[in-house]
């Protein structure tokens, strides 16, 4: 009777070192936890996340005020913009690269 020659199952890899793709479950979230979540869930399905966005964003710029200046009084710091008027809070200012020299053309 004549054997057969088989191929060794060594080609194969195993399962232990193959990574597991799948997303792991991590600690089980509590009650309160998974209720609140699918309140957010629920709120940004229905668009109410956007329309509070909305209004905030339209009540920011009620009270925001843009100022551009001329070519021969530009200020170079944000202080200096501060320094114009005693109502003012915050300043925003757009980046400026350390070569221009020029100052700031609005805020």
């Amino acid at each position: 009777m004549k054997k057969k020659h088989m191929k060794p199952k060594g080609d194969k890899i195993s399962n232990k070192s193959k990574p597991d793709m799948k997303a792991k479950a991590g600690p089980p979230k509590k009650k309160a936890q998974q209720k609140a979540d699918q309140v957010a869930r629920m709120a940004i399905a229905s668009g109410d996340v956007m329309k509070d966005e909305v209004t905030r964003k339209s009540e920011q710029d009620a009270r925001t005020l843009y100022i551009r200046f001329s070519d021969k009084q530009q200020p170079k710091t944000a202080d200096e913009i501060k320094e114009l008027h005693s109502d003012i809070k915050f300043v925003r200012t757009p980046r400026t690269s350390s070569k221009q020299k020029s100052g700031i053309g609005y805020a």
